[in-house]
């Protein structure tokens, strides 16, 4: 190892306190190397650092002088606040409004007046429309073939409540009439009987039938 790095390694144990960056202990170590040689003791090697060290302490007083003078130059400073940039309006047209400004602010506001009717229509009219489609479905329901020969007040008993289900809904009427009328047959309490002639006798029959069906499970109950 050189005089040079021997005397940088003692300065940095020796000057460690004073806080000295690496290029002034560098040329601090300089410094002490040009009076020695590479075959210099340790011992004058370390009475050179210690002659030294009243350049490290005069760096560092410099060095501390300079800081305190700042310190006290801004200690009573305060950072301004810097101003928020302010949103810009929008821009608005010079002068007066073009023909075709005045139009466009006619139509945007003709369209939200039309939306605004239209769902205040569509709104009212709602209920009529649902009663309209309930009672279209009824009619195509009691009006099927498959229940022509089925009394009215029995087919009024069952609703429709979508046209795809049409099929559906008048087979289970027709068949559920056959099991209903099948047992009257079963026990004897149901007899064919010719076609009524109009609406209120086809009923009349219907709540005759009703009743006598009734009547004889009750009579056919054995008493307690």
């Amino acid at each position: 190892m050189n005089i040079k790095d021997r005397a940088l390694t003692a300065i940095k144990q020796n000057y460690a306190k004073f806080g000295l960056k690496p290029e002034e202990l560098n040329k601090l170590a300089e410094h002490i190397a040009g009076g020695l040689t590479d075959e210099s003791t340790d011992e004058e090697l370390n009475t050179a650092v210690d002659k030294a060290k009243f350049y490290a302490e005069m760096m560092q007083s410099v060095g501390n002088r300079k800081a305190t003078e700042v310190q006290n130059k801004y200690k009573d400073y305060v950072p301004k606040p810097q101003p928020q940039p302010q949103p810009q309006p929008e821009p608005v047209p010079s002068g007066a409004l073009t023909l075709e400004q005045v139009q466009d602010l006619i139509n945007k506001s003709n369209e939200a007046s039309k939306k605004e009717r239209e769902e205040a229509i569509k709104a009212a009219i709602a209920p009529f429309l649902e009663r309209e489609e309930k009672a279209r479905l009824g009619t195509m329901l009691q009006s099927h073939d498959k229940l022509k020969n089925i009394p009215k007040m029995f087919r009024e008993r069952y609703h429709l409540d979508k046209e795809e289900d049409l099929e559906t809904v008048a087979s289970q009427i027709e068949n559920e009439y056959a099991a209903f009328k099948q047992e009257l047959v079963a026990t004897g309490q149901f007899v064919e009987a010719p076609k009524p002639t109009s609406p209120e006798s086809e009923s009349d029959d219907f709540v005759k039938m009703m009743e006598d069906f009734g009547s004889r499970h009750t009579q056919a109950e054995p008493s307690k």
